[in-house]
């Protein structure tokens, strides 16, 4: 354990000495990161680090680094302790935090979510924040590229992000990029559309930009220069501009393929409609069909044993 390790642990062992828990700390190590937890925990730690093993590397390959910094990680056992770890200034639906000044990461314990796929997706978000970090030299990028670079690593693209998108650009007045600045202010709803515009944001940039465009992004912030002329040198145009961009082009697509999903599904209502329509007119036809051949008995004398679906019928008995 170095140094940094030691101060590390030091600074950790004070915090929770305010907090006054009486379990102790367990800690362990992998590689470039220290992660600690409470005994009920241990498991849930080994498979973090892990994870953050196989992950980091090509995040850091993603932003041109080689070797990550060295990087801590706490696992809060509760609502409780993870609000007073984080000193309970972040919003109510917030299940994780970086501090990148430190070097740490704050992730509530996987026992406190319903679903181990979402916590694995945490994890890798806050460790992109922290990887981001460590190719900017800690120099903050916008929130929206910040959140939005994070969503990406961690794979968080799915249907169900599509649609908060699509609906709050279609019905909502949609969501400029600097307005992304306040999305730990906001409620929930608002905060989802946040981070799916994010996503939205990166994306668009990659496939408008070429992939080498996030990399130029960072050195270039690494390097002093500001977000507006940074985000001009990887785009070549002004960040006025990409803003602009970006959202023309998000309101049109979010028209586009709402449009599509309402015509989708009223085709599959109609097909549906038609199907019905056509099995109900089936039975009716039997049905009629079967009475004309009983009322042609009646009338004739015969006796017949009629299968509705073969018209031929036995000879008159005698």
């Amino acid at each position: 354990m170095n140094s940094r390790f030691a101060s590390a642990v030091f600074w950790l062992g004070c915090a929770v000495s305010a907090l006054g828990q009486a379990e102790p700390w367990r800690y362990l190590v992998r590689g470039p990161f220290l992660l600690q937890c409470r005994e009920a925990d241990l498991k849930n730690g080994e498979r973090i680090l892990a994870l953050m093993d196989r992950t980091c590397p090509w995040m850091l390959a993603d932003l041109g680094l080689d070797v990550p910094d060295r990087l801590t990680v706490i696992v809060a056992a509760s609502d409780a302790e993870f609000r007073g770890l984080t000193g309970g200034g972040l919003p109510d639906w917030s299940s994780a935090a970086a501090d990148r000044e430190r070097a740490v990461l704050y992730l509530k314990s996987p026992r406190l979510f319903r679903s181990g796929g979402d916590f694995d997706k945490t994890v890798n978000h806050e460790l992109a924040h922290a990887v981001l970090g460590m190719a900017t030299g800690n120099i903050p990028a916008d929130r929206w590229f910040e959140e939005g670079f994070a969503m990406l690593e961690a794979g968080e693209a799915s249907f169900s992000g599509t649609q908060i998108l699509v609906r709050g650009f279609v019905f909502g007045n949609g969501l400029r990029l600097s307005e992304i600045e306040q999305v730990l202010d906001f409620r929930a709803a608002q905060a989802a559309l946040s981070y799916q515009a994010a996503l939205s944001a990166v994306k668009y940039m990659i496939e408008r930009y070429g992939p080498d465009s996030v990399s130029e992004l960072v050195h270039s912030l690494r390097g002093g220069v500001s977000m507006a002329d940074a985000m001009q040198r990887a785009t070549g145009i002004p960040y006025s501009r990409f803003q602009a961009d970006w959202f023309r082009n998000t309101k049109r697509n979010a028209v586009t393929l709402l449009a599509f999903e309402g015509s989708l599904a009223l085709g599959i209502g109609m097909a549906a409609l038609l199907a019905a329509a056509g099995v109900a007119t089936h039975r009716r036809n039997k049905k009629i069909k079967r009475q004309w051949m009983q009322e042609s008995d009646f009338n004739t004398g015969w006796t017949r044993d009629v299968d509705p679906e073969n018209d031929q019928a036995p000879s008159p008995s005698n």
